[in-house]
């Protein structure tokens, strides 16, 4: 509706009106004040589903004009224009569920384990002693893999315990990779940290955990607000990485990835993803260490790798994410997952032997 706006394209106006849809199917699910809320649009508009056609019709028409409309840089300039149809809808669908889970409560005495499995390359071999640059042709490189516990405590100021085992290898690249991961000394000793309200390296961070906006206290600041939380990762985003689209996506995983994130706060992060272009579902049923959920990613053809989010959209839950190889190079074939996580969390009433 605005006069600078750009004319939605094809894919725009599907989105919004899987959006539409969706709400219609589910508003006789939620009261009257649910609705209201479910509906508050991104520039402030409250809308119902109007018993009228007329009133039908003027809905259609303002929320295709608000969904589908480009997202717009805190200077007002165009941007995105939204996610695809499909990755919309699910990323939709995955924040309505969000907004229907309940948020772990603590009593004093229990812990928030947050259990991350993961798995990344580690590279090996010779370096090419003529360029300051390894010669990627001559390196092998192993698969490792590795399950941490994060133990968050009820009353979060208090002592958090990070246990961290050694890295275990998984799979070998290249002809001569055995060899060389036994050339290695990778360490053997579980390490245990611990730190007051999670700052684990006594304030050795490269910035203040409070200031730190995938911390409990920098998530506690985000905008729940879909449109003015993309805004204020485009500011956090600056000039880094290849655009702000790409790493305003990249700063949504960082803050899914903690396994923290409150169900408000995920569904304003689903949102906000569906409102950058770019994103699409690059896999129907992906499976991240036996959980199986829908691959989102911000595709880049210009980039060698893919990072994939990987989401429960019936539940609300991210189950992981993975960096895929889209190119290959050196040992690595074009189409092989270079490294993974995967996030659990659980109630448990004490720590365990340490």
């Amino acid at each position: 509706m605005h006069d600078t706006a750009d004319d939605p394209t094809a894919d725009q106006l599907r989105a919004g009106k899987a959006r539409l849809m969706l709400e219609i199917a589910t508003s006789g699910q939620r009261t009257a004040a649910a609705t209201s809320r479910r509906r508050r649009l991104r520039r402030g508009l409250t809308l119902g589903i109007a018993a009228t056609s007329v009133a039908a019709l003027a809905t259609v028409v303002m929320i295709a004009a608000d969904v589908v409309g480009p997202t717009r840089a805190p200077d007002g300039t165009a941007i995105s224009s939204g996610a695809s149809a499909a990755a919309a809808e699910v990323l939709h669908n995955a924040a309505l569920a969000s907004m229907k889970m309940s948020d772990p409560v603590l009593t004093p005495g229990q812990y928030l384990r947050i259990e991350m499995a993961q798995s990344y390359l580690m590279m090996m071999g010779p370096e090419n002693t003529t360029d300051e640059a390894p010669d990627i042709n001559l390196m092998t490189a192993v698969l490792q893999s590795s399950t941490d516990n994060q133990y968050v405590p009820a009353d979060t100021s208090g002592e958090w315990v990070w246990v961290r085992p050694p890295m275990q290898p998984v799979t070998f690249f290249g002809e001569h990779a055995e060899e060389d991961y036994a050339a290695q000394t990778p360490s053997t000793e579980t390490e245990i940290v611990r730190g007051l309200g999670g700052d684990y390296y006594a304030g050795q961070q490269l910035e203040p955990d409070a200031e730190r906006y995938d911390s409990l206290a920098g998530m506690a600041k985000l905008p729940r607000d879909p449109q003015a939380l993309l805004d204020h990762l485009y500011l956090l985003a600056g000039d880094a990485g290849t655009g702000p689209d790409a790493e305003a996506f990249v700063l949504i995983n960082d803050v899914l990835r903690t396994g923290m994130a409150p169900a408000d706060l995920r569904a304003a992060l689903f949102e906000a993803a569906a409102l950058i272009p770019g994103v699409e579902i690059t896999e129907d049923s992906a499976t991240v260490n036996g959980r199986t959920g829908v691959a989102i990613a911000r595709v880049d053809t210009t980039r060698d790798e893919r990072s994939d989010v990987i989401i429960d959209p019936d539940t609300g839950m991210v189950i992981g994410e993975r960096t895929v190889s889209l190119k290959g190079w050196g040992p690595i074939p074009a189409g092989t997952v270079t490294g993974w996580t995967s996030v659990t969390t659980t109630v448990v009433d004490g720590l365990p032997p340490l």
